[in-house]
């Protein structure tokens, strides 16, 4: 079999961005007026949609729909300094860009864009899936389905 394609996920592989989820879910917790996270609350949410760890985070269905509103109304644009690429992040794409096709597959929604635009690293993919892109969050295949048909 020859290999025609590498695909990464966004938070964990080409960023660690525990900081920056830290950051933006404190600051929808503080605006409903709720403690920041535990450390529990934090591993959870380093590895769920954010539609997911608001539900996690806000078990009252009131509170929840203003973390929803809070949600819409807080730009993650202003914690995206907190992201931080992977050692040797973009010295790997090169190599890879330079024989492969390359994708992303990830369940962040309509932050991926900028984020890659941020640390110039969208010039290495080909194609990028958000969570925005399917019916079914990763760990569902479809994400990786649409790259291959791309």
């Amino acid at each position: 079999m020859n290999l025609k394609a590498i695909v990464f996920d966004c938070d964990g592989v080409i960023f660690d961005s525990r900081e920056a989820n830290k950051a933006y879910y404190n600051a929808i917790l503080k605006s409903i007026g709720l403690p920041p996270m535990s450390e529990e609350q934090l591993n959870f949410a380093h590895c769920h949609t954010v539609f997911e760890v608001i539900d996690y985070l806000v078990p009252d269905s009131s509170l929840r729909e203003k973390a929803y509103f809070a949600r819409k109304n807080i730009n993650y644009s202003q914690f995206l300094c907190y992201m931080k690429p992977e050692p040797y992040v973009t010295e790997i794409l090169k190599i890879f860009k330079q024989n492969f096709k390359t994708g992303m597959a990830t369940n962040r929604t309509d932050t991926i864009h900028n984020l890659l635009k941020q640390y110039k690293l969208d010039k290495y993919f080909d194609i990028v899936i958000s969570a925005l892109d399917v019916q079914n969050v990763k760990p569902h295949p479809e994400a990786l389905y649409k790259i291959m048909h791309n």
